[in-house]
């Protein structure tokens, strides 16, 4: 998946979070439904929800 380009690593929580937000907002509810976001820490699964 990497060498597909699906793999991108951004170190700085902020702008994870807002690329998390983005990609997951451009999908369709059906998409939706079916995607699981996860987050490394229990802080960041709670800024996400």
């Amino acid at each position: 998946m990497d060498q597909a380009g699906c793999i991108q690593e951004i170190q700085d929580w902020e702008q994870q979070s807002e690329k998390l937000v983005d990609d997951y907002l451009k999908l369709s509810l059906q998409e939706r439904s079916q995607t699981l976001l996860l987050a490394e820490t229990n802080q960041q699964r709670l800024e996400l929800t």
